[in-house]
């Protein structure tokens, strides 16, 4: 299972609980789109 942490603040993103995330959109929420997402995962998972 992949995690995916998109923070309510960009600022927090930092925060060592996101930092587990498979993939950490910083920007919050302004970044995030469902594509967007599993397409970087989906990228992700061939490079292992």
């Amino acid at each position: 299972m992949r995690c995916v942490a998109v923070p309510c603040l960009p600022e927090t993103a930092g925060e060592p609980g996101l930092a587990a995330a498979d993939l950490l959109l910083r920007g919050g929420q302004r970044e995030f789109t469902a594509r967007g997402a599993l397409d970087r995962l989906e990228r992700s998972a061939r490079r292992v």
